[in-house]
Protein backbone atom coordinates (compact mmCIF):
# COMPACT_ATOMS: atom_id res chain seq x y z
CA UNK A 1 0.00 0.00 0.00
CA UNK A 2 2.85 2.46 0.62
CA UNK A 3 4.54 1.85 -2.36
CA UNK A 4 1.58 2.94 -4.52
CA UNK A 5 0.94 5.73 -2.26
CA UNK A 6 4.68 6.79 -3.20
CA UNK A 7 4.10 6.04 -7.04
CA UNK A 8 1.35 8.39 -6.85
CA UNK A 9 3.03 11.15 -5.38
CA UNK A 10 6.00 10.25 -7.94
CA UNK A 11 3.82 11.02 -10.96
CA UNK A 12 2.43 14.79 -10.15
CA UNK A 13 3.88 17.90 -10.91
CA UNK A 14 4.41 18.73 -7.15
CA UNK A 15 2.72 18.55 -3.73
CA UNK A 16 1.91 20.74 -1.05
CA UNK A 17 1.70 19.20 2.67
CA UNK A 18 0.46 21.89 5.13
CA UNK A 19 0.86 20.86 8.96
CA UNK A 20 0.12 22.90 11.74
CA UNK A 21 3.34 25.15 11.95
CA UNK A 22 4.97 23.95 9.05
CA UNK A 23 4.53 23.52 5.33
CA UNK A 24 6.08 21.11 3.02
CA UNK A 25 6.93 21.84 -1.10
CA UNK A 26 7.92 19.77 -3.74
CA UNK A 27 8.73 20.51 -6.99
CA UNK A 28 8.91 24.14 -6.50
CA UNK A 29 10.98 26.20 -9.12
CA UNK A 30 12.08 29.64 -7.70
CA UNK A 31 12.03 31.59 -4.32
CA UNK A 32 10.35 35.10 -5.60
CA UNK A 33 10.51 36.52 -2.13
CA UNK A 34 11.20 35.60 1.10
CA UNK A 35 10.46 37.38 4.93
CA UNK A 36 9.58 36.18 7.83
CA UNK A 37 5.85 37.16 6.96
CA UNK A 38 5.61 36.61 3.27
CA UNK A 39 7.24 34.09 0.99
CA UNK A 40 6.54 33.50 -2.26
CA UNK A 41 7.44 30.91 -4.65
CA UNK A 42 7.35 29.74 -8.38
CA UNK A 43 6.11 26.57 -9.16
CA UNK A 44 5.44 24.58 -12.92
CA UNK A 45 1.47 26.60 -13.15
CA UNK A 46 1.15 28.89 -10.80
CA UNK A 47 2.67 31.30 -7.66
CA UNK A 48 2.14 30.03 -4.38
CA UNK A 49 1.95 32.32 -2.07
CA UNK A 50 2.86 31.63 2.30
CA UNK A 51 1.80 34.64 4.29
CA UNK A 52 2.32 34.22 8.00
CA UNK A 53 4.84 35.64 11.20
CA UNK A 54 8.31 33.86 11.82
CA UNK A 55 8.58 32.55 9.04
CA UNK A 56 11.62 30.56 8.21
CA UNK A 57 13.10 28.02 5.65
CA UNK A 58 14.14 24.84 7.78
CA UNK A 59 14.86 22.75 4.37
CA UNK A 60 16.33 23.61 1.46
CA UNK A 61 17.18 21.19 -1.33
CA UNK A 62 16.57 21.25 -5.10
CA UNK A 63 13.47 20.95 -5.48
CA UNK A 64 12.09 20.81 -1.90
CA UNK A 65 11.78 23.50 0.71
CA UNK A 66 10.12 23.39 4.03
CA UNK A 67 8.98 26.30 6.02
CA UNK A 68 8.52 26.73 9.53
CA UNK A 69 6.39 29.39 11.43
CA UNK A 70 3.16 30.38 12.22
CA UNK A 71 1.29 30.23 9.03
CA UNK A 72 -2.33 31.71 8.48
CA UNK A 73 -3.02 31.80 4.66
CA UNK A 74 -1.53 29.74 1.84
CA UNK A 75 -2.90 30.83 -1.94
CA UNK A 76 -1.89 29.92 -5.44
CA UNK A 77 -2.16 33.00 -8.21
CA UNK A 78 -2.43 31.85 -11.74
CA UNK A 79 -0.05 33.53 -14.13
Amino acid sequence: MLEMFKSYLNKEDYYIIIYSKYIYIYMYLDILKFTDKYISLKLNKFILNIYGSNLLITKLEKNELLIKGIISKVEKVYE
